[in-house]
């Protein structure tokens, strides 16, 4: 479940604010602009009473931060008088909102479930264990990441694995553990025959409606 979620996180959609090529929102960027107090990431009612040389400030640093990446940040900026007379005649109040959308689509998180929604779902099954809610893929990249099987399967990174493959190796190392079933050869046998069993019976059922 949650899947198209975590995908939407791993491959966020571009973004340009100022003129500049937003990266991926990272834990970097939090945290550097959470060491700058930068304003953006307090409430919107506190931001909005701010004086607007005040706003314009924040979403310039925010944009420079987020244009980059960790080691980059650590890096002086060039080339900023020269940003600075392009961005001149922006519009400051809809490059913020942008960048408000930008960051939120950026700190997604697999909701949770409330108490009454986990125990009416759930009821007696929790005795016997619960069904994962988390995204399959989010579980089969650090997986292909320990012990650097990616590599070992002559990939460059987790995201190079076919994901066929990734979920064969994930799912028969479950299946080892206890954690999980998969079909065995009798099961499918059984399954098959069960299938011409009710073909059988839904024929019959067809013959005596013919019946006089």
């Amino acid at each position: 479940m949650h899947d198209a979620l975590f995908a939407d996180s791993a491959r966020q959609a571009p973004v340009q604010i100022l003129r500049l090529p937003m990266l991926p929102y990272s834990v970097g960027h939090e945290v550097l602009l959470l060491n700058q107090r930068n304003p953006l990431l307090f409430e919107p009612a506190f931001f909005n009473q701010l004086p607007p040389a005040e706003q314009r400030v924040a979403i310039v640093r925010a944009a420079l931060v987020c244009y980059r990446t960790w080691k980059q940040n650590h890096v002086p900026e060039r080339n900023l008088r020269l940003w600075g007379w392009l961005i001149r005649k922006a519009d400051f109040a809809l490059e913020i909102a942008s960048w408000r959308n930008y960051r939120a689509a950026g700190c997604t998180c697999p909701p949770s479930p409330s108490e009454e929604d986990y125990q009416i779902a759930n009821g007696k099954d929790l005795e016997s264990g619960r069904s994962f809610g988390g995204s399959m893929l989010a579980r089969l990249i650090p997986y292909l990441s320990r012990h650097g099987l990616y590599a070992a399967l002559g990939c460059d990174t987790p995201f190079d694995v076919p994901f066929g493959l990734a979920n064969h190796l994930y799912l028969s190392e479950l299946e080892m553990e206890g954690n999980v079933l998969i079909e065995n050869a009798r099961e499918a046998q059984v399954k098959e025959e069960m299938i011409e069993h009710r073909k059988a019976i839904a024929a019959e059922k067809e013959r005596a409606k013919c019946l006089p």
